[in-house]
């Protein structure tokens, strides 16, 4: 019997409708798969006398850390007052122990550069960088040949509050760009900018957590890291003055649609239980996205810590 030929095409249509539909189910799944807790494994402390290779460089005030993409390599950038550079470290985790080794460093043409924070995008594997100034912020672009590109110019902010964190989503059509604190110190602002026009798209309003014993309402968003197109990765950090420690949180936060108020906000970490934790300002995913990495700003001080931490993570 010759079958009917619109029958065959029916039920061709109907397989790749139902492939389609699953395809559709299995990469939403996948996609939308949350981290649900960090669990703190190692940490290492950078003596503050510790420099590049027996040169003059200091290892000290870092502030950003993003994984380049090759091995166990990372950049990590710092808030320098010798010139515009970044450095290129080894991170590696094994044997419960965090092994660190700084390999390289990568001299930028521009001025002194405050940095807050270093991301390459996903794509173009172009670096980007978030300066903070004391009354302005702004976001810079590297070139092949190490120049500093300027890109949006002076985000104006309160005296020492301005952009800390930076992210791309995964494939690199978005950039958000997070403020530490604003005004009144109970919200801040996530900035999502289109990086072709260079334009801020959006800006979300984030409610910062109120602190216990933050008697001088310091408590702001030290980093940002996307999750997936819908969730940010958000660490929050207040220095409390009485109690001479840091409270350092990292919450989850799903991106609103219809609204510019961020409200769905989970606590994945709270970092007291961590000895002698310090000024944690960078954070990245590692290699496989099996772990998180954290990096310290020691402000140059003596009495503070370069750290390097280490938490693997749970996904729901």
């Amino acid at each position: 019997m010759i079958p009917d030929m619109c029958t065959v095409k029916i039920k061709n249509g109907l397989t790749v409708l139902i492939v389609l539909i699953l395809w559709i189910i299995i990469s939403n799944k996948s996609y939308a798969q949350n981290i649900d807790t960090a669990i703190f494994k190692s940490i290492t402390t950078i003596p503050n006398s510790a420099t590049y290779k027996n040169t003059n460089c200091i290892i000290q005030e870092l502030s950003g850390i993003d994984y380049t993409g090759v091995d166990n390599n990372y950049y990590i950038i710092p808030q320098s007052e010798d010139g515009a550079y970044y450095f290129i470290a080894s991170i590696v985790f094994e044997n419960n122990e965090l092994k660190v080794d700084f390999i390289d460093k990568i001299d930028l043409i521009g001025s002194t550069l405050d940095a807050e924070a270093i991301r390459k995008h996903p794509k173009t594997n172009v670096i980007y960088i978030a300066e903070e100034q004391k009354l302005y912020s702004s976001i810079f672009s590297v070139s092949t040949t190490n120049e500093l590109q300027l890109l949006i110019p002076e985000f104006e902010h309160n005296y020492n509050r301005g952009i800390e964190g930076l992210c791309f989503n995964a494939d690199g059509s978005k950039l958000y760009a997070s403020m530490e604190s604003s005004n009144k110190m109970k919200n801040t602002s996530i900035y999502e900018i289109n990086i072709i026009s260079n334009k801020i798209v959006k800006e979300f309003k984030y409610p910062l957590h109120k602190i216990a014993n933050d008697k001088n309402n310091d408590n702001g968003i030290t980093e940002i890291l996307c999750i997936n197109d819908s969730t940010l990765l958000v660490l929050e950090r207040a220095y409390l003055k009485s109690q001479k420690r840091n409270n350092i949180r990292l919450y989850r936060a799903t991106i609103p649609r219809s609204t510019n108020r961020i409200s769905e906000i989970k606590l994945l970490s709270d970092f007291s239980k961590i000895p002698n934790i310090d000024n944690i300002e960078g954070m990245t995913f590692n290699h496989d996205k099996s772990a998180l990495i954290f990096v310290s700003d020691n402000n140059g001080n003596e009495k503070q810590k370069t750290q390097i931490i280490y938490m693997t993570i749970n996904k729901e």
